[in-house]
């Protein structure tokens, strides 16, 4: 008897031996039957926590009392007494081993209890309530419908445990230990919630099927939760919400879980189960939310998924998941968010999945995917992310995805796509993320990509993109990873790049770049810039060593020259590397440059003593100046920049390389930032940056000037004071006077003062538009010989000329019929020109016409009769070997020499172009009569004009006898 002594009482194994024993002595020595009376002292209750059971044995000697209950009570006495503290029956056995006697009852202990008191007890026992966080009422009162911590009730029956978040904290309420099996004896329970407590462990409680009201389950983040999910669950038909996210739940989910048709919401992520999905789970109609990433999970997703109509959200990432996705998705009306990431789907995405209209988040990335991007998905109105990363996706981007216009992630690298990006990508003006590294894309970036105002990432590279980087980059302000390695990129980076202030990473190695690094002068926040092997020449950016985050710098293998900047000195410590630069002081040596200073730039005073001035007013068309001063010891050469990059002299451009940048005729277009970039032998530095706003001019003969200005060639007259710089011209414009009265241009006279014979070097062509100067009287452009072109048949519409001399020009053509127009015309000179043509008749009816000279000109014909008004007066038409007579005025007034009666006559026999066969040298046009006095060959090129002549107007082709026109060859 006492060799079992040393055994704890409440010893499984000590039980075992004792019944044991106690059977083997019946069994060997028979049984007598004692008689044996079991009280029980009280009820339990809050204040009576504990009962005395006593028992009494009329067996004689020495009786061993033993006790088991609930809970798995059990001890023994040989004294009949024991106290307890739950409810129930208990079976009391009295044995005297020597006198063979036993006997065995058993007894109730009532309790007075709130009946879900012991089981919350348990629960408190078994996770160490005394190390709760919180544990209002717990162990202190035995009613927890009274305000205990995490308890809710409803009719004084607990309906809900809430001992996760207690204290806002997401670090649960400290429950350590294991689920009780009695937790099942709540049966009120709806909402049971002991997430974030990492000291739970064990499995979930079989008996927790007993709990047919549950409605609600989350055991989230539980870290050592354990075991299987218990099939019991299949009992909880109630359940609308299963949360397990974050434990070490191994095994299958059970079949049983489709039983619980009400489930709306299943997350089971971030734990270890295996095997697959459950085709029962086709009858979870209800189901709207269904997580089960990041686990084992394998086989193929079923088909029965398909009958989640509700759903929307499916995420199985992170599994092992085979097989292709099934077409049949496409019944998941309502799905916005589907992501079957990292498993090992193969196949095609189906097209099909283009009718998901609500789709948000479509992600697919890390498994292996086949054939091409369906265009179907540009359908997706609602898409907000496509993720198709780390797949084997071939063929290009549909156009058909720049009508996404809500999508703002855009991955698909690592695959194997290829072709062009889309010019109209700068549609989806929502796109904060774009990668498409790791492919086979070619061409030039469109420049729509500086549409993209959201756009933080822009990754491309490892392709094989060509061309140079548009310089609507730098409408990118948001951007802040810029990574274009690996690819044939060429040209200059735009001087826009500056503008990324948000930048911090710039990666743009091993592409075939030229020009200058730029200094990233906005680019407060850049960290890390590598341009290595590509062909940037000139010096290193001294001004990109400001940029105070940087944490590496690399730009070994170019062709870099001059000295190392001193302020690079405040990059010793980071990663910086220049080396194999040729140019480059020790062939960029950056570790003896910080050891001991060599190849640093000499000290330098070079000094911007002005800035351009910025946001200056102009004239929309009108002159734009920027000018900057500067002091230095040294030389000091200029470079300015737009967005666009460096600035090269044009037809609109002047001064790209000097102190002052001129741009001619200013559009809206031309209103960008500029800056000019000073060095010297010993140092650079950038200007400000200056910008410049146009205004519409409101003096109606603006633009009328303007095009005479830049028709001929303004920017290069010889004396240009004024013009343009200024919306009006009544500030002193050279050669133009206005009117007092009515503000009109009334003369407009561009020979020089001092030498009027030496023009004032215009060139190009007479615009048109002249005819607006209504109220122009004097017009003097003579002298420019490289004024071409022909004088406008618009100039007929300055009635109030009284002057015009544009003499001693390159003009050609016809002098216009509609000079006969300028009835107040006193002066026209237009000789030693080039035109050709007939004089107008309507010259001869200028009645107020005191001077013409037309002469050294290739004017030809006979002249017109009208011209006899005009003797008396000064005229000169000599020079013009092809007028009739040779342009003999005197013997036209004298005798009518060389005038026009009307008739052209043949002269000879010949050929109908040949202006020797016709009198006056006229060949005949549609209006002439024509007298034929000898045989014309009339050639194949001429026979239309010819039989114009003959049948248009009856009576216009006279024969002479014996006269024959021979037609063709």
């Amino acid at each position: 008897m006492f060799l079992l002594y040393p055994f704890v009482k409440s010893s499984l194994l000590y039980r075992v031996i004792i019944i044991g024993w106690l059977c083997s002595l019946t069994y060997l020595s028979g049984k007598a039957q004692g008689r044996l009376t079991v009280s029980v002292s009280n009820t339990l209750s809050c204040s009576q926590k504990n009962a005395t059971i006593t028992a009494l044995s009329s067996c004689t000697g020495g009786v061993f009392y033993s006790f088991s209950g609930p809970n798995n009570f059990f001890t023994w006495n040989t004294t009949g007494v024991t106290s307890v503290t739950a409810d129930g029956t208990y079976t009391v056995t009295a044995t005297n081993w020597e006198r063979n006697c036993t006997d065995t009852v058993t007894t109730a202990v009532a309790s007075a209890f709130h009946p879900d008191y012991l089981p919350l007890m348990s629960l408190y026992y078994a996770t160490n309530g005394a190390g709760w966080k919180l544990k209002r009422g717990w162990a202190t009162n035995c009613e927890p419908c009274s305000g205990w911590t995490g308890i809710s009730c409803s009719n004084n029956r607990v309906t809900g445990i809430e001992l996760a978040n207690v204290d806002y904290t997401y670090d649960g309420n400290n429950l350590v230990g294991s689920l009780p099996e009695s937790i099942g004896q709540l049966t009120k329970l709806t909402t049971l919630n002991l997430s974030y407590n990492r000291g739970l462990s064990g499995p979930i409680p079989t008996s927790i099927g007993k709990l047919t009201d549950l409605e609600y389950i989350q055991l989230v983040d539980n870290e050592r939760l354990s075991g299987t999910l218990p099939e019991s669950l299949g009992n909880l038909t109630k359940l609308s919400f299963l949360q397990l996210r974050g434990t070490k739940i191994s095994g299958s989910l059970p079949a049983e879980l489709g039983n619980c048709t009400a489930l709306t919401q299943i997350y089971v992520q971030q734990s270890q189960l295996t095997g697959s999905i459950p085709e029962s789970f086709g009858k979870l109609k209800n189901m709207i939310v269904l997580y089960l990433n990041d686990n084992q999970l394998s086989g193929p997703i079923p088909s029965s998924v398909s009958s989640f109509t509700a759903l929307t959200q499916l995420v199985l990432s992170n599994n092992k998941l085979t097989g292709s996705i099934p077409a049949s998705l496409t019944s998941l009306q309502n799905i916005k968010l589907l992501n079957l990431s990292q498993n090992a789907l193969t196949g095609p995405i189906p097209s099909s999945l283009g009718r998901l209209s609500k789709l948000e988040n479509l992600v697919l990335y890390g498994n292996q995917l086949t054939g091409t991007l369906p265009g179907s998905l540009g359908q997706l109105a609602a898409l907000y992310v496509l993720n198709l990363n780390t797949n084997q996706l071939t063929g290009s981007i549909p156009e058909s995805y720049t009508a996404l216009t809500r999508l703002s992630t855009f991955d698909v690298e690592k695959n194997q796509l290829s072709g062009q990006l889309p010019t109209t990508i700068g549609r989806m003006t929502n796109l904060f993320d774009v990668r498409l590294a790791n492919n086979q894309f070619s061409g030039a970036l469109p420049a729509s990509i500086g549409d993209l105002p959201r756009l933080n990432i822009f990754t491309i590279n490892d392709n094989q993109f060509s061309g140079s980087i548009p310089s609507t980059i730098g409408n990118l302000r948001n951007l802040y990873n810029f990574i274009i390695a690996n690819n044939q990129l060429t040209g200059s980076l735009p001087e826009s790049i500056n503008y990324l202030s948000n930048l911090q990473s710039f990666l743009a190695a091993n592409n075939r770049f030229i020009g200058e690094i730029p200094a990233f002068t906005d680019s407060r926040y850049l960290r890390y810039v590598d341009v290595s092997n590509n062909q940037f020449s000139g010096s290193l950016p001294g001004d990109i060593a400001n940029r105070v985050q940087l944490q590496s710098f690399s730009a070994q293998s170019n062709q870099l020259s001059g000295c190392i900047p001193r302020s690079f000195a405040t990059l010793c410590g980071r990663t910086i590397t220049i080396s194999n630069n040729a140019g480059l002081p020790g062939n960029g040596d950056w570790a003896a440059f910080c050891s001991n200073q060599t190849g640093i730039c000499p000290p330098c005073d070079l000094l911007i003593t002005q800035q351009p001035f910025t946001m200056q007013y102009a004239c929309n068309r009108g002159v734009v100046q920027l000018k900057v001063s500067a002091a230095c010891s040294l030389p000091v050469s200029y470079q300015w920049y737009n967005e666009a990059g460096p600035l090269t002299n044009s037809v609109r451009i002047s001064g790209a390389t000097s102190p002052t940048l001129t741009i001619w005729d200013a559009r809206p277009s031309d209103i960008v930032s500029y800056r000019v970039f000073l060095s010297a032998a010993c140092g650079s530095a950038y200007s400000t940056r200056a910008t410049f706003s146009l205004e519409a001019s409101s003096y109606p003969e603006f633009d009328a000037l303007a095009d005479f200005f830049y028709a001929t060639d303004g920017p290069n007259w010889t004396n240009k004071s004024g013009w343009l710089t200024t919306c009006s011209p009544y500030s002193g414009w050279f050669g133009l006077t206005t009117s007092p009265l009515t503000g009109q241009v009334t003369s407009l006279n561009l020979s020089p003062p001092s030498a009027p014979m030496a023009g004032n070097n215009l060139r190009g062509t007479l615009p048109a538009s002249l005819s607006v100067l209504s109220g122009l009287e004097q017009l003097l452009i003579n002298n420019n010989p490289q004024l071409v072109g022909g004088l406008p048949t618009s100039i007929g519409a300055l009635t109030s000329l009284t002057l015009l001399d544009a003499s001693a020009n390159g003009l050609t053509g016809p002098i216009p019929a509609s000079v006969g127009s300028l009835t107040k015309l006193t002066s026209l000179s237009l000789g030693f020109n080039q035109l050709s043509g007939r004089i107008p008749s309507g010259l001869g009816n200028l009645s107020a016409l005191q001077r013409l000279n037309v002469a050294s000109n290739k004017l030809t014909g006979c002249l017109p009769v009208s011209l006899t008004n005009l003797c008396g007066k000064t005229v000169d038409i000599s020079g013009n070997v092809g007028l009739a007579n040779g342009g003999d005025w005197l013997a036209f007034c004298t005798n009518r020499t060389g005038a026009d009666n009307g008739i052209i006559n043949s002269l000879k026999p010949g050929q109908w172009y040949d202006q020797s066969v016709w009198s006056c040298g006229n060949i005949p046009t549609s209006t002439d009569t024509v007298l034929l006095r000898h045989s014309v060959v009339v050639g194949v090129g001429q026979i239309a004009e010819a039989q114009r002549i003959w049948y248009t107007n009856a009576g216009k082709l006279l024969l002479g006898t014996g006269v024959q026109v021979k037609v063709g060859r």
